[in-house]
């Protein structure tokens, strides 16, 4: 399947449904003045927003967890504490702590957009 801009404005132009190759589905150019270059940098310009956004979701998928530990916390529990302890260990939340650390380095540890490959959510 060719690479598509789905709905991006790049440089003031505003590309809908567009193949990255610039060619219909007879193999014709599409548009003369739109450079490959340009294509690619819209195309790589839209995914990484899509993927930023995704890895957004996945982070703030986490919160609820962050906020049970820190009222857990307020009310007097204690991490690894045998009589009292928070529902998340030391050890699960440093697998917390790494995993969210994972997706926030994203978009600095990918040249590609489309190479990117999800860390999976920790095993508790």
């Amino acid at each position: 399947m060719s690479k598509m801009i789905k709905n991006w404005i790049y440089n003031g132009v505003h590309l809908m449904n567009f193949p990255v190759s610039n060619t219909d589905e007879n193999g014709q150019r599409m548009n003369q003045s739109l450079s490959s270059a340009f294509l690619t940098a819209a195309y790589q310009q839209e995914r990484w927003s899509e993927v930023r956004a995704e890895r957004n979701t996945r982070i703030a998928a986490t919160d609820s967890i962050y906020m049970r530990h820190s009222r857990e916390l307020w009310t007097g529990k204690i991490v690894d504490d045998a009589d009292n302890p928070t529902t998340l260990s030391s050890g699960n939340l440093a697998k917390l702590n790494d995993y969210v650390q994972t997706l926030a380095d994203i978009p600095q540890q990918y040249s590609d957009p489309d190479a990117v490959v999800w860390p999976s959510f920790p095993e508790f």
